[in-house]
């Protein structure tokens, strides 16, 4: 019997979309549904592939794979090793990247099996049914404080509104915390501004569902109570709108200046605020103080300078320096570091100005529903890393299959046109 791996990527990526964890026994941990199901998929495979004597091996896609990936593969390579070098230590690291690895499968079977304009199309329906269960969910908890299937973080219950207040009847879809969603929606608006803006749904019916969508979805994210989320969506849907008449030539520099002088407008804004008006802006000096005392517990140590696992420093560290009890610096970029070395940070960096650059570079086609896919990759990925600085993103096993979902999707629509639409 032959296996669909077609339609089982499909499945993997309609479960990025559900944050759901099972817990199996108390002696084993817990895991994802994406988790359980990308390792059942790389059995089968495995099992389908690893006996072929054809030209046709899992050798020779595992090599066409790394081949047309090398950047990525250097970073799963790295994080694999100070995982295992990190055991010097503690068990901690491998724990993070037990978390990552499905990121790793989803990326192989994107990339293989998402080939042309059909299956992208495909990919993307599978990826806003995905939104649209989530924004069901979310809806239903913003009306009766109730359906968190996804648990709730004990962090939740100090989310604040603008004014300072302590909320309730929080949106967070199948997440655990209202900051993931918020994360998770950021592309998911900017996507269904895209499919609009640039026509990808041809049929009437088509677009009155997605504009009966597009209050909703944000009405939920304002529920999320997340505002660095929702300056970074208004920010991406800027970089849409803008986007095409923005010469191929400035399109890396602009992303590249948006995310660096959005970082750097936010996090003096929240302070500028904090000291002026509102108090609940003072979460913005929180994590301040943590990218410091991350910052400082790299510094102090050349293990986790080179592998990482870093967590019992960085709660010493931060303990020491500013009284706050914490493992993690509240930025995914200095947690990669602390994660898992240096090396793992400068790889992930040069994943995604590389990722920027193919899409800043290609052409963006004549055709309407794949302009529309290239340019909502672009916008959503400047808004995505934008947020990531803010947040540990890194961590959880769908917040980062997502990431690399969107970056397997820009890797796709980068490759020149005539290769997308041929079968």
């Amino acid at each position: 019997m032959t296996v669909n791996f077609y339609t089982l990527t499909l499945v993997l990526v309609f479960l990025v979309t559900i944050d759901f964890r099972i817990e199996i026994s108390q002696v084993l941990p817990s895991a994802t549904i994406l988790e359980i199901s990308a390792y059942i998929i790389a059995l089968l495979y495995i099992g389908q592939y690893g006996l072929r004597t054809d030209t046709n091996t899992i050798k020779d896609k595992i090599i066409s794979f790394i081949t047309n990936n090398k950047i990525a593969c250097l970073y799963f390579f790295w994080t694999a090793l100070a995982a295992v070098v990190g055991l010097i230590k503690s068990t901690e690291t491998l724990q993070v990247f037990k978390d990552l690895l499905p990121s790793l499968i989803l990326l192989f079977f994107v990339v293989t099996f998402i080939y042309n304009e059909k299956r992208i199309r495909a990919l993307i329906t599978v990826y806003v049914v995905g939104i649209f269960f989530n924004i069901i969910l979310a809806t239903l908890q913003i009306m009766t404080n109730k359906y968190y299937i996804g648990g709730i973080s004990e962090i939740t219950f100090l989310k604040t509104n603008p004014q300072g207040d302590i909320v309730d009847h929080i949106a967070m879809g199948f997440y655990a915390h209202p900051n993931g969603f918020a994360m998770f929606l950021i592309p998911g608006i900017i996507l269904i501004v895209s499919m609009l803006r640039f026509r990808y749904v041809k049929t009437v019916r088509f677009k009155i569902v997605l504009l009966m969508i597009l209050p909703i979805i944000f009405f939920v994210l304002l529920h999320t109570y997340a505002k660095g989320a929702m300056a970074w969506t208004i920010l991406g849907l800027l970089l849409l709108i803008c986007a095409p008449y923005i010469g191929q030539k400035w399109r890396f520099t602009t992303g590249i200046l948006i995310n660096i002088g959005g970082i750097i407008f936010l996090s003096l804004y929240s302070i500028w605020l904090f000291f002026t008006s509102n108090s609940a802006f003072g979460t913005m000096l929180g994590r301040m103080s943590l990218w410091i005392a991350g910052v400082v517990t790299l510094s102090r140590d050349y293990f986790i300078m080179a592998f990482g696992n870093g967590y019992v420093n960085m709660r010493h560290t931060s303990l020491d320096l500013f009284n706050i009890d914490y493992d993690n610096a509240h930025n995914g970029f200095i947690n990669q570091a602390l994660n898992y070395g240096l090396p793992a940070l400068l790889l992930f960096l040069v994943l995604i100005i590389a990722t920027f650059k193919e899409l800043a570079s290609s052409p963006d086609g004549p055709h309407g529903k794949m302009k529309a896919i290239k340019i909502f990759c672009f916008s959503a990925l400047v808004a995505v890393f934008g947020n990531y600085f803010f947040e540990p993103a890194e961590l959880g096993v769908s917040a980062q299959a997502h990431i690399f979902l969107l970056l397997a999707i820009a890797s796709i629509i980068s490759k020149p046109f005539k290769q997308l639409t041929h079968d």
